[in-house]
Parts: structure tokens; sequence; C-alpha cells
């Protein structure tokens, strides 16, 4: 993730995007669970995906309220040291 990356799902995925782009993959079988099910789905959205299979997915924050949000983000912040 860059530096400057707003955290979130967005920003995520669109990391994941630039990894199968490095790849040269433009569409791969994506499989996850809990925020890896979210992101799946999330890339299928985006027609990146052939196939998902998504394991209890996460709750998406972005529709979730502002709380949520916050939560990913101290999650970004942690995690980046």
């Amino acid at each position: 993730m860059p530096a400057a990356a707003v955290p979130g799902i967005d920003a995520l995925a669109d990391g994941l995007e630039r990894a199968l782009d490095t790849s040269g993959w433009d569409q791969a079988h994506i499989a996850g669970s809990s925020l890896g099910g979210l992101l799946a789905l999330e890339l299928a959205r985006r027609g990146r995906a052939r196939s998902v299979v998504a394991l209890a997915p996460a709750g998406d924050p972005r529709r979730a309220g502002r709380l949520a949000a916050k939560h990913i983000e101290w999650l970004f912040i942690i995690n980046r040291t």
C-alpha cells in the first residue's frame, strides 16, 4: 500500500488490482474469508474475478457507517508499522 493511500476497502482492492496487473492477469478465480471475502466480492464487482468463493465475507464499511470506516482506518494505521 502506498503511504499516501486513504485507508479502506477501495485502497485494498486497488492494491489487489495492481497485483493482478503486475502478474499479467485480467481476471482470476478468487477465494477469501472475512475481509478477504469482501475483497473477493469487490474485485468481482470491478470485473476482475472469473469466480468468487466468499466465506463469511465481512460487512462493507462503506455501507455500515462512519464507525466501521474508522475501525478499518485504525487497522491500516496499526499495521503500517
